[in-house]
Formats: C-alpha cells, structure tokens, sequence
C-alpha cells in the first residue's frame, strides 16, 4: 500500500510539474508576442510621420528630476515641420538677451530628419535639428514599445536635458 502511495504522489507531483513549465514557457511565448505587436504599434506610428510626444518627466545635467504633470509640454510631428513647446530647467550658457521665455518653443521646419528601426532590439531612433534665432537644437528620441519614449535636446548655448514621456497620434495636422 505505501509503495502505491509513494507511485501515485510521484506521479502526481511530475504531471505537476510538467504543467508548470509549459504555462511558463506560454506565458514567456505571450509576452514576447505582444511586445512585438506594441513595438509595431510605435513603428507604424513612427512611418506616418505625424505623431505628438508629451513629456511628462525632465532631467537636467546634474541629475535633478522635474515631473511635469501640470506643466504643458509637447512636440508635434507633421511630416517636416514641428510645433515644440518644452520647458527648460538646466544651465542657459549664452543667454540671447532678455527672453520671458527659458523654454524651448519653435514652429517651423525641421533640418536632417532621420529614422532608423531596431527591430531586435524593439527601438525606433528619431534624430533632427532646429534653428532658432541664434540657436540650435539637436533632437535625439529612442522610442519603445507601447509609445514609450526618451528624449535628449542639446543646444548650442545650453546645457543637455533629457525628457521622458510618451508619444501619440498626431490629432490635427500642423498649419502655418
């Protein structure tokens, strides 16, 4: 009788263990399959060539971290033009005067646009610049699956910031 325990316990614990490993590898095979569908999400996005990014953190140089929940904050994609309004925190090296304005903000045509995809690594790297008055912005995003979205502007007369946030569809197009 204890040997038929023993037998069926074993048994028992093996077809436990059989199923364990099976959900792990179903659920390992789904989470891979819906990255890949939000990375293609961000990608298609990304091809349209009009998509909105909305920051909602800021990091300066020395690692201060701004959370802009309430601040208004955006840049707007429309083919090559952009529509930005970003606030700035860091270090203006080479102030153009007085401006009220430490924020970046620009309407206009983009220069050097430039789209490259990952698609082992699941990342869609955008890069342009702007010139603003005596000015210039180089824009550097690393976009993820799902819309996430990392930014880095660097200046020709301020420190570096970087931004993270999210991206969207475009909800009208830009107009001069």
């Amino acid at each position: 009788m204890k040997k038929y325990f023993v037998l069926i316990l074993s048994l028992l614990m093996l077809t436990i263990s059989v199923q364990a490993q099976t959900t792990r590898e179903e659920k390992k095979k789904l989470k891979k399959e819906q990255a890949e569908r939000e990375y293609q999400q961000t990608k298609d996005l990304v091809e349209t060539d009009a998509y909105t990014f909305v920051a909602l953190q800021a990091t300066v140089l020395g690692g201060d971290r701004f959370f802009l929940n309430t601040i208004p904050n955006y840049i707007h994609i429309d083919k090559e033009e952009a529509d930005i309004y970003l606030p700035y925190f860091g270090v203006i090296r080479m102030p153009n005067g007085y401006s009220p304005e430490a924020g970046i903000k620009f309407t206009g045509k983009m220069e050097n646009y430039m789209v490259k995809f990952d698609d082992k690594k699941h990342r869609v790297s955008v890069s342009f610049e702007i010139q603003r008055g005596h000015e210039r912005h180089e824009f550097n995003f690393n976009m993820y699956k799902a819309g996430a979205a990392s930014l880095v502007v660097a200046s020709s007369r301020r420190n570096a910031i970087s931004y993270n946030g999210n991206i969207t569809e475009l909800e009208l197009p830009l107009t001069n």
